[in-house]
């Protein structure tokens, strides 16, 4: 039987209780229940009266309609999807051999030491961590080689730790997409290193004095560069000939680096180039203003303003 006569039933069966109800307990001379206390002696002979005729008609009413719907009524069969067992989640780290799983155990462990931040980690967590920004911390070469147990880690900030060329030997093999080297003791002879994570997006060089024209050239094979970071470097305007390969670079910082106006051009053939800081050099207010001309786009920041 399909839901609505089932429905209608129920009203049914509803509505014969309270032609039941009416029967045998409403009298001509109450026009509530009946009182506690009432002697049924005095009563008189109970009357159905005039309210209980009309839920006579209505219950006949609905049987018609329950026995017109269940004429019509097509029942549809029921279908299920037929048991399927789930399948067994299994956290990758359970596949590591022995001496894999050996090694992971002491990267969580030592992370867990560097920072109360990191404390918390689940091995399964670790395995999928991303983005790992270890600013101001004491970060040295030699703790960079419990990252290579991180399969995942697509972010790495070492904004000010005492991170040398060295160090960047056990990192230059992971998936990372940005690297933060900010402040930190690396020089050209890490850029080499560097130039390995052939899929890294993002490069941060900020205040490093080490890195120079020469590095620059190694910076140049990083073809999926969008941005790039020489704040106050030891790099020049005729260090920028290395960009010109760039063609993702969407922003350049050089905020601070000795550079000309005729050197600028290295960057009018950066087809992407959308930011572009030239805070405290010596460019002129007419080569900013020619540039922008030509890259209307182009959000250019200089001592002239924006």
């Amino acid at each position: 039987m399909s839901r609505t006569p089932a429905l209608l039933w129920f009203m049914v069966g509803a509505v014969a209780g309270a032609v039941v109800v009416s029967l045998f307990v409403m009298g001509p001379g109450l026009q509530g229940p009946l009182q506690t206390g009432s002697d049924p002696a005095r009563d008189e002979e109970l009357d159905p009266g005039p309210d209980a005729a009309d839920d006579l008609e209505e219950l006949r009413r609905l049987r018609r309609r329950v026995a017109a719907l269940e004429a019509t009524a097509t029942v549809k069969p029921v279908t299920t999807e037929p048991f399927r067992r789930p399948e067994v989640i299994t956290s990758p780290v359970d596949d590591l051999s022995a001496s894999e799983r050996a090694a992971f155990d002491d990267a969580l462990a030592w992370l867990k030491e560097v920072h109360p931040r990191f404390a918390d980690l689940t091995p399964e967590e670790l395995w999928y961590l991303r983005d790992l920004n270890f600013t101001r911390l004491s970060i040295e070469d030699e703790d960079l080689a419990m990252l290579v147990h991180l399969p995942s880690l697509k972010r790495l900030t070492l904004t000010g730790c005492s991170v040398t060329d060295q160090g960047l030997e056990h990192v230059k093999g992971l998936p990372l997409l940005e690297l933060g080297l900010r402040d930190t003791k690396v020089t050209d002879a890490g850029l080499p290193l560097v130039a390995e994570m052939r899929g890294l997006q993002r490069l941060d060089l900020n205040m490093l004095s080490g890195v120079t024209n020469e590095g620059l050239m190694h910076v140049g094979r990083l073809e999926n560069l969008t941005f790039l970071r020489l704040n106050y470097t030891g790099t020049t305007g005729e260090g920028l000939r290395h960009l010109k390969s760039l063609s993702k670079l969407e922003r350049l910082d050089a905020w601070a680096v000795k550079v000309t106006d005729a050197q600028l051009m290295n960057v009018y053939g950066l087809p992407s180039l959308n930011h572009l800081e030239l805070g405290a050099t010596s460019v002129s207010k007419k080569w900013v203003d020619d540039f922008k001309a030509a890259h209307p786009t182009c959000y250019v920041r200089s001592k002239w303003g924006r």
